[in-house]
C-alpha cells in the first residue's frame, strides 16, 4: 500500500511541474513589455522552460511504465542535458545585460550537444541492451563517462552564472545610490539564492548518481534529486523574471583593473562615407524613429547603419558632441515634449507617452527629462517656465 500510495504520489507531482512548466513557458513567451518588445533573456527562460517540461514528461511517462517497451524513446534525451548550461548561463547574462545581445557567436555554445546528438544517434537507430546484467543498476563504462562529462559541463556553466551574478554584485558596490538600486540588489541576491539551490541540488544528485553505479541501495534516485533541483530553480527564476519592472536597467560589470583599456580606434571614415553615415543616422531618427525602441543598443543600430559600434559612436560624439544615450535621449525628450503638447493626448498618461517614446522608467525620465529642459515632465505638461 505504502508503495502504491508514493507511486500515485510521485506520479502527481510529476504531473503537475509538467503543466507548470508549459504554463510558465508560454507565459514568458507572451508577456511583453509596451510597445511588443520582450524583456532581455524572456525567449532564452522560456526555452530552458521548456526543456524542463521535456525532461519532466520523460519523468512521469518512466513511472508509470510506459518507456519500458519504447526503447528508442527511453534514450531520447540522451544529449539534452548539454542544453542546459548554454540556456542557463546565456539566459542570465541578458536578464543581467552583462554581455552583448545573441549573435553568431553564440551558436558556439551548443557545439557539444550537436556533437554528442551525432555519436547518440545509433543508440536511437539500433539501440543495444544497455542495462547491465542482474540487478545492478549500474551503466556501462561509456556511458557512465558520458554521464560524467554532462554533469562537468553543468557544472562549468553554473560557474560561469555564478561569476555573473557576483559580477553584477559588484557593480552595485560601486554604483552611487539611485532609486532602482534596491530593486537591482534584489534582484542580485534573489539569483544568486537560486543559483547555489541549483548547485547543492545538482552535487547532491552527482553523489547518488556515482552511489548507484557502485550498487548502493537509496531512497532517492539521481534523475529525481536533478528534476527536483531544476524544477524549483527554473520556476523560480521565470518568477523573478516575469516580477521585474518595465523599466529594470541592471549595471553592466565592473572593468578588471588588471585589465588594460582596449585602445581608441582611429578613424575610419572619410568626408564622403561620414556626411552619407549621418545622413543615414538622422533619418534613421527622424523617419524611421528608432530612439522609440527602448532597449536600443549601440550595436544594433550600428548594424542598422552597416557601421562598426566605433565609427557610429565617434560619429555622433564628433557631430553632435554627444554619447550614444545622450544622443537617444535627446531625440526621446523631444518626442515626449510634442506627445504632451498634442491636444489628442490631453488625458493620456505622461509615463505612457514617455514609454511610447523610449523611456524605460520613470525614474529615468525624470532625470533625462530635467537635465534637458530643467523642469519635471509634470511641471512642463503644466505650462511651468523652466528656471
Amino acid at each position: 500500500m505504502p508503495t502504491s500510495l508514493t507511486h500515485t504520489l510521485a506520479s502527481s507531482l510529476l504531473a503537475l511541474a509538467l503543466a507548470q512548466s508549459l504554463l510558465l513557458a508560454v507565459a514568458l513567451l507572451l508577456v511583453r513589455r509596451e510597445g511588443g518588445a520582450r524583456r532581455p533573456g524572456q525567449g532564452l527562460l522560456a526555452a530552458l522552460v521548456l526543456l524542463l517540461a521535456v525532461f519532466m514528461a520523460h519523468a512521469w511517462l518512466d513511472l508509470d511504465g510506459a518507456l519500458h517497451q519504447a526503447p528508442r524513446l527511453q534514450r531520447l534525451l540522451g544529449p539534452l542535458p548539454l542544453l542546459m548550461g548554454p540556456l542557463l548561463w546565456l539566459s542570465l547574462r541578458r536578464l543581467l545585460q552583462q554581455g552583448p545581445p545573441l549573435n553568431r557567436r553564440s551558436a558556439w555554445h551548443g557545439l557539444p550537444f550537436a556533437l554528442a546528438s551525432l555519436a547518440w544517434l545509433p543508440l536511437l537507430i539500433w539501440p543495444p541492451q544497455l542495462q547491465a546484467e542482474g540487478d545492478s543498476q549500474a551503466l556501462p563504462g561509456p556511458l557512465l563517462v558520458f554521464g560524467l562529462f554532462k554533469a562537468a559541463h553543468l557544472a562549468a556553466y553554473l560557474f560561469l552564472s555564478l561569476r555573473l551574478l557576483r559580477q553584477a554584485g559588484a557593480a552595485l558596490k560601486q554604483q552611487e545610490a539611485a532609486a532602482s538600486a534596491a530593486l537591482q540588489t534584489s534582484l542580485v541576491r534573489s539569483l544568486a539564492g537560486l543559483s547555489f539551490l541549483l548547485a547543492g541540488g545538482l552535487a547532491l544528485a552527482a553523489l547518488l548518481f556515482l552511489a548507484e553505479n557502485l550498487g548502493l541501495a537509496l531512497p532517492l534516485s539521481s534523475d529525481l534529486c536533478a528534476a527536483l533541483a531544476f524544477t524549483a530553480f527554473v520556476h523560480g527564476l521565470a518568477f523573478v523574471a516575469m516580477r521585474l519592472p518595465l523599466g529594470y536597467q541592471p549595471p553592466l560589470a565592473p572593468r578588471s583593473e588588471s585589465t588594460p583599456p582596449r585602445p581608441k580606434t582611429p578613424p575610419r571614415l572619410n568626408p564622403d562615407e561620414r556626411e552619407q553615415s549621418l545622413a543615414r543616422l538622422q533619418a534613421s531618427m527622424t523617419q524611421e524613429q528608432r530612439f522609440r525602441e527602448g532597449e536600443l543598443s549601440l550595436e544594433q543600430l550600428a548594424a542598422h547603419l552597416a557601421l562598426t559600434p566605433a565609427e557610429l559612436s565617434q560619429l555622433i560624439n564628433q557631430s553632435c558632441g554627444l554619447n550614444f544615450q545622450e544622443f537617444l535621449n535627446g531625440h526621446r525628450v523631444e518626442a515626449l515634449k510634442l506627445s504632451m503638447r498634442a491636444p489628442e493626448n490631453r488625458d493620456k498618461a505622461i509615463l505612457d507617452l514617455a514609454l511610447e517614446a523610449g523611456f524605460n522608467s520613470k525614474s529615468s525620465l525624470n532625470r533625462v527629462f530635467k537635465k534637458h529642459t530643467g523642469l519635471t515632465p509634470s511641471q512642463y505638461r503644466e505650462g511651468a517656465e523652466p528656471p
